[in-house]
């Protein structure tokens, strides 16, 4: 398995930092990489891509994505810093940065439905709660790719 480059830092520069009346917790829209928290900006410093550490078991994500960014139907970038998959400007997927478990974005009751059922969990970096997205710690192929797919449908 071979994982893919994070994607190239803009030729510009370091990212620019959010203005100082934007609260710690709060999103805010980076102009080279959208919307990010800025907390994880301040928090992890500037310009550069969190990437998984060797020991962050991500590969069962970039197995089921990989097929379908060579397809076209998605492509890869960053979300919050973290390598994810996006289709068009919307963000569809990632493997969370420590745990690798997958993250997606979903409608808001299916979210609902999946953390009910015990099979998902509310997906709540810097303790916000997104609501559209959630986190799927089991390892389990075929739940993924058919989550990918819902995410695909919802986000297209």
């Amino acid at each position: 398995h071979q994982r893919s480059k994070a994607p190239e830092r803009s030729p510009s520069g370091p990212l620019p930092l959010p203005p100082k009346e934007v609260s710690e917790c709060s999103s805010w829209t980076c102009p080279i990489l959208g919307p990010l928290f800025v907390d994880v900006i301040r928090r992890e410093g500037k310009g550069s891509v969190m990437t998984a550490s060797d020991d962050v078991d991500d590969e069962l994500f970039w197995d089921l994505a990989e097929p379908m960014i060579g397809s076209g139907k998605i492509v890869e970038g960053e979300l919050m810093r973290s390598r994810c998959v996006r289709v068009g400007k919307e963000f569809l997927a990632m493997p969370e940065y420590q745990t690798g478990d997958l993250v997606v974005k979903l409608p808001r009751d299916r979210v609902d439905e999946l953390i009910s059922a015990g099979k998902g969990l509310a997906f709540a970096p810097a303790k916000k709660v997104f609501r559209e997205w959630v986190q799927v710690p089991a390892r389990d192929k075929a739940l993924w790719q058919g989550l990918l797919d819902e995410g695909y449908e919802f986000v297209s």
